[in-house]
């Protein structure tokens, strides 16, 4: 009896410990947790040159203040010319005050660019987010995308992978881009499309549009980490 009486106890015990240890995962890869652990990993970018401006998302990328960003967000064309803006700035999710960046790195094909904060106070309260690895996606896995939707704040959407390489041309050019379905707008460029686990595996470039022009919604397309981990070793 003692023995039968152990073993319901100890087939208790372990339910629990199943039930705490998949409470605790579900809290850990909630999208309310990996959205408050990217608060200072994802920030706003704003660039303007007079009164001519952009407003993108930036991922930070080391200890040392450096960003990864879109090029189209700190750059401008003009009569078929490209330029930069003369002013780029970033401000934290949880701040009031854009700070000063520069524009240290860029690829125009590539459409990356890398920006650098040299305040020492807000380098300080940036955190490096954490590399997932975009080979080990597959279509129908869930995703994350953060950034500066609509110039309105940082913001999370959840979705799922459509595809891990989608070849697309964009004005002549060729590239691989990982497409899901998340909801972006104007100013996620340049933020961060995570896994699963809250780990950074693109940045967030661009949107289709149809023959008239008007953005093609349901549709996000971003560079794949290897991509951007290329550039920035280069």
């Amino acid at each position: 009896m003692k023995k039968k009486y152990y073993m319901i106890l100890s087939s208790a015990s372990t339910t629990i410990l199943i039930l705490a240890i998949f409470c605790t995962v579900c809290f850990l890869y909630s999208p309310r947790t990996i959205f408050n652990r990217t608060t200072y990993s994802v920030v706003e970018v704003k660039s303007y040159t007079g009164d001519r401006e952009s407003y993108g998302s930036a991922v930070v990328i080391d200890k040392e203040g450096n960003l990864i960003t879109n090029y189209h967000v700190i750059s401008y064309s003009q009569n078929n010319t490209d330029y930069l803006y003369e002013n780029v700035s970033i401000r934290l999710a949880t701040e009031d005050d854009y700070i000063e960046a520069d524009v240290t790195k860029f690829d125009i094909d590539k459409d990356l660019a890398i920006i650098n904060v040299g305040n020492l106070q807000t380098r300080e309260k940036l955190k490096v987010i954490a590399f997932g690895n975009p080979d080990s996606i597959s279509a129908g896995d869930t995703c994350y995308a953060v950034g500066n939707s609509g110039n309105l704040m940082i913001t999370i959407s959840k979705g799922i992978i459509n595809s891990s390489s989608v070849i697309l041309s964009i004005e002549g050019d060729q590239g691989a881009y990982i497409q899901s379905d998340n909801s972006t707008m104007s100013g996620s460029s340049g933020g961060a499309l995570l896994d699963k686990y809250g780990r950074l595996i693109g940045i967030i470039d661009l949107r289709l549009k149809d023959n008239t022009g008007a953005i093609i919604y349901g549709y996000c397309y971003s560079i794949p980490l290897n991509v951007v981990k290329s550039f920035i070793e280069s």
